[in-house]
């Protein structure tokens, strides 16, 4: 701000007391905003209300704000409260005299109706960010904590871009109020464009080491818009242990008129007399330590000419992997962009968040994924691993040996509703393992089969035993016997593993059906039933023999036709327990869903209409 604009806002001021400040709400427009206050709570003494009360739109604003009116005291005395919480307010502000408040709107006018925020001996009222207010539905607020203001007190409020509600707010509480823009470019141009260095108050001491780090100028400047910045600029050099001699490193408030290799400007410029004196005698380099809010306002200083400083290495890498970054982004968006499931995923988040934000964050993920891929791989090759095998796929797990390979057993089937697409699906959600990693599935009536490797059968069991797929629960586990068969409808597992009986039991082959040895069947009303002689005397035929005197006793692995009892079946040794439990027990959920189904069937059969029998003409039995 200007000498004139100090006194046109200073407390003797004869002019109107309203005053309108155009630009940026950065720490530059809020010092200069906060001047007149400050100027008045010197001069107010102690009591009980404040004597200038900040408005904010956010709580982090109202906190800068409190700092920067501290720097401006210079009087540890003089409290400065802000308001970040109400209930923690309420006993800060009665624990002693304050003489400036600041807090957002909402807050005080809450604070101010609790009645633990006094308003008699208020004098100025600084509201920064007035747009922003306005733009968040702020404007009743705003009047009500304006309203129990005193009539006098002085209205100082910032505004960045005038719009119509603006112009009614201001008509109405900051009447006839003077406009000025403390951020005028001047008409002579800069000696140099100096470079900006974003950093935090704390930080400016690191960001003034990897300047010199990187540049190592013969000779240095470190200019300071403070006393409490010149005190931080210097010992920050001490710290680093480079001697202030006044000749070769300089820490000033006022530029020197000594040409040197770098000029440093500790804190942003006031105004564009103050950046232009700063390069005036043209040092080779210059650079900015900025804080974030005051970037905006420096761009518009140097006419949105500035750069951002970059060390040399970082630079070079940094262009390379963006480079990079954005040529995949190209190729990606180029060949479809986002899948409708991609879009459906990320849109509810674009209620709370920009879509540059999301896209930041995906960014910042996928870089995270490839340090964590990167330092897998130093690993691995730091202890001598071996690399790991490619993925198998469908093709490769026919070529897998069978002792490789195991059976899954789902309990859900066609009965179900239950495609193979819903299974393969199922699979690879539920348990992570892709598509082209399961190998053939079977479908079922009441249950599916699903063939992949050892290691992802393990792992979809794990992940699909409580799991449900259209209302039915799977109850993965594995099937112990292995097997094929071809699928016919209703079919029904009889262990519950769904082990198809084509296969054998146990050990035994699968049994032959060849009935080509047996005699043709008779035909003719006068030939008996299906060519059979009747059951009172059976005599042996060329294609069967019925002699069963010298048949030996059936062992565990005969695969022949089933006969009579006897013997045969009475020597067979007995199953062991888990192979007859695999095979035969069910559990008892699976026997009631088992009656539940045939007891279903029956009724069906029995309420289904039958077609009636057509008439039968006796004439022709006859």
């Amino acid at each position: 701000m200007s000498e004139q604009e100090r006194e046109e806002t200073s407390p003797g001021a004869t002019r109107s007391q309203h005053v309108v400040l155009q630009g940026p709400a950065d720490v530059r427009m809020m010092t200069a905003a906060i001047r007149p206050g400050i100027e008045r709570s010197r001069g107010s003494g102690q009591t009980a209300s404040p004597a200038c009360l900040v408005i904010t739109p956010t709580i982090e604003q109202a906190l800068a704000a409190a700092e920067q009116a501290r720097v401006l005291l210079h009087d540890p005395a003089v409290r400065v409260v802000p308001v970040s919480g109400v209930v923690r307010a309420r006993r800060t502000l009665a624990a002693a005299p304050v003489a400036i408040a600041t807090g957002t709107a909402t807050d005080l006018l809450t604070l101010r109706r609790d009645a633990a925020l006094a308003l008699d001996a208020l004098q100025v009222v600084v509201i920064i960010g007035l747009d922003d207010i306005l733009a968040a539905h702020g404007a009743d607020t705003l009047q009500a904590l304006l309203g129990d203001a005193p009539a006098d007190v002085m209205r100082v409020a910032t505004l960045d871009h005038e719009t119509p509600e603006s112009d009614a707010f201001l008509e109405a509480q900051l009447r006839r109020a003077r406009r000025l823009a403390p951020l005028v470019v001047g008409d002579a141009p800069l000696a140099i464009i100096p470079r900006f260095l974003l950093t935090s108050a704390a930080g400016r001491g690191d960001a003034l080491r990897a300047v010199l780090d990187e540049a190592d100028p013969p000779s240095l400047v470190v200019i300071a818009a403070s006393d409490l910045g010149q005190q931080e600029a210097t010992a920050a050099l001490a710290r680093l242990g480079t001697t202030v001699d006044g000749t070769a490193v300089q820490v000033v408030r006022q530029p020197t008129a000594q040409h040197v290799a770098m000029t440093v400007l500790w804190e942003a410029p006031l105004s564009y007399e103050a950046l232009a004196e700063a390069v005036a005698m043209r040092p080779v380099d210059a650079v900015a330590l900025l804080l974030p809010d005051e970037l905006p306002a420096f761009r518009r200083l140097t006419g949105g000419a500035s750069e951002a400083w970059t060390p040399a290495a970082r630079k070079a890498s940094a262009d390379d992997r963006v480079q990079l970054l954005r040529s995949a982004l190209r190729t990606t968006l180029a060949n479809g962009g986002a899948s409708a499931s991609e879009l459906a995923l990320l849109t509810p988040l674009l209620e709370t968040h920009d879509a540059l934000e999301l896209a930041c964050a995906a960014l910042r993920l996928y870089e995270g994924a490839k340090r964590e891929t990167a330092a897998a791989r130093a690993k691995a090759a730091t202890a001598g691993a071996k690399p790991t095998p490619p993925r198998e796929t469908r093709a490769d797990l026919a070529a897998t040996p069978l002792a490789g390979r195991q059976r899954v057993f789902l309990a859900a089937g066609k009965r179900d509703n239950v495609r193979v697409g819903d299974i393969v699906g199922a699979i690879a959600n539920e348990a992570g393992i892709s598509g082209d990693r399961i190998g053939q599935v079977e479908l079922f009536e009441s249950h599916a089969i699903v063939e992949m490797v050892s290691d992802d059968a393990a792992k979809a069991v794990a992940a699909l035993a409580d799991a449900t797929l259209r209302g039915r629960r799977l109850n993965a586990r594995i099937d112990e016997r292995g097997g094929s068969r071809p699928e016919r409808s209703g079919d029904r597992p009889r262990s519950g593993f769904g082990d198809p009986r084509g296969a054998g039991r146990g050990d035994r082959p699968a049994r032959s059906f060849d009935r080509g040895d047996r005699a043709p069947r008779g035909s003719g009303p006068g030939a008996p039933r299906g060519g059979r002689p009747e059951r009172g005397g059976r005599s042996e035929g060329p294609g069967r023999s019925v002699d069963r005197g010298d048949r030996s006793p059936r062992s565990a692995g005969f695969a022949g036709p089933r006969g009579g009892g006897g013997a045969g079946f009475g020597n067979r040794p007995p199953r062991p327990a888990d192979e007859r439990r695999a095979f035969g027990d069910r559990s008892p959920r699976e026997r009631a869903e088992g009656r539940a189904e045939w007891s279903e069937r029956a009724d069906r059969m029995k309420h289904a209409k039958r077609s009636p029998r057509p008439p039968v003409d006796r004439n022709d039995e006859a």
